[in-house]
């Protein structure tokens, strides 16, 4: 059996005679519907064997149907290509997100760490550029408070250390001056 079908303008034979034999051979004539692929000079074809319907098994009557699988082959590596490209796509749009999210998350934190490290250092005007309203942004602003009581705190220290020290330079002057008249007399 040959089956002819013509394709655009070039004919292009298939023998359906093999796929029928090898069908037959596996199912022993007892064939529901069954099919092979065949190769042929450029083409590959899906061959589909079934039983007439309403036909006596015992004489084989059997219908054959084929099929080009060369344009749901290409058809199948266009699109596993294109979801190639999609996956890519995907992966480095995830990839810019997670990004994006862990620098807008992380970016406060690491100003705070910023102003606690200038805090150190005796800058208490370190600005923290946080304005969020989250849990980050609670926190800027307790750190802002903490730091403006800091700076007070310090303030404070440095102004008691001045006036300690102008204390004590004024008390050993007025303690040196009595001495000195105290020593002019007795001399």
């Amino acid at each position: 059996v040959v089956r002819r079908r013509r394709f655009g303008n070039s004919e292009k034979f298939v023998e359906a005679e093999a796929a029928l034999a090898l069908v037959i051979h596996y199912f022993n004539e007892e064939l529901v519907l069954a099919g092979c692929e065949i190769q042929g000079q450029s083409q590959t074809w899906m061959t589909l064997v079934h039983a007439l319907p309403g036909s006596d098994p015992s004489r084989q009557q059997w219908y054959v149907m084929q099929r080009s699988l060369d344009a749901e082959s290409a058809f199948l590596h266009e699109i596993q290509s294109q979801l190639v490209a999609v996956a890519l796509i995907a992966v480095f749009v995830a990839l810019l997100a997670g990004w994006f999210l862990s620098e807008r998350m992380t970016s406060p934190v690491q100003r705070l760490v910023g102003a606690a490290e200038e805090m150190e250092r005796g800058h208490y005007d370190y600005p923290l550029d946080v304005r969020s309203r989250d849990e980050i942004g609670y926190l800027a602003a307790r750190f802002s408070d903490m730091r403006a009581r800091q700076r007070a705190y310090v303030t404070s220290l440095q102004e008691v250390a001045r006036l300690k020290s102008e204390f004590i330079s004024v008390a050993s002057h007025e303690l040196r001056t009595p001495i000195s008249v105290i020593k002019g007399y007795q001399d």
